[in-house]
């Protein structure tokens, strides 16, 4: 058992494994689901502040405290890591195994499995604060720390953005069919939007902000 508070968990995509983190200790631990046996990756210089696995499940990438993203080979090797000159504040992968990560400044860079630099996304007018890659990898909503929210395609050509303004976007989620983006922001409320940008429904009535690690989640029927 672990006497360190644990501060994020992530499933592989097949339900296989599970991996944690934790708010001080630098190290990851990973689970088969069986629970029979576990896995630490190696030791890593700072508290580990949110983990990704790849869509096929071969990878998983870290961002710590030291300004630096790690993507480890499901066994726990070190595959490739990069250092930002800012904080990341985000991590998404793509259907196509391409890594979005969130700068505190106005950039999203996207990084290959190698943490190779693909592209350098400069449309976000404030600091970007959360990514969602919809299900086939043709789209990336960019959410801001000014409450507007930016879909683009790979290449960085925005496809829509909504300007909304009203608080800091926290987590973002696709529905399984794509046709709706869940949003939620700061002022305690959930917010579904469609293909276009426009808000179609508010989730109102939260008792505090609304900031989960992983964010939000769909059934798989897209309700």
């Amino acid at each position: 058992l672990n006497s360190t508070p644990i501060s994020q968990l992530a499933w592989t995509p097949d339900g296989s494994r599970l991996a944690a983190c934790f708010n001080i200790r630098p190290s990851v631990t990973v689970w088969p689901v069986s629970g029979d046996a576990n896995s630490s990756f190696a030791k890593q210089p700072a508290s580990i502040t949110n983990l990704a696995w790849s869509t096929n499940g071969k990878y998983l990438a870290t961002r710590a405290k030291d300004r630096a993203i790690r993507i480890w080979l499901a066994e726990g090797s070190l595959r490739a890591e990069t250092t930002q000159p800012d904080e990341v504040r985000a991590l998404a992968w793509s259907a196509g195994g391409t890594l979005a990560t969130a700068w505190s400044e106005t950039s999203v860079v996207l990084l290959n499995d190698s943490a190779t630099t693909m592209a350098t996304i400069s449309g976000p007018a404030s600091a970007p604060s959360a990514l969602a890659w919809n299900a086939d990898g043709s789209r990336l909503a960019i959410g801001q720390a000014k409450g507007t929210i930016l879909c683009v395609a790979p290449d960085g050509t925005k496809v829509w953005e909504n300007r909304s303004g009203i608080a800091s976007v926290n987590a973002l989620e696709w529905s399984p069919n794509e046709s709706l983006l869940a949003a939620t922001y700061g002022d305690h409320v959930v917010r579904l939007l469609d293909s276009h940008g426009s808000v179609v429904s508010e989730l109102a009535g939260q008792l505090s902000a609304v900031w989960i690690n992983g964010g939000t989640a769909w059934i798989t029927s897209g309700e």
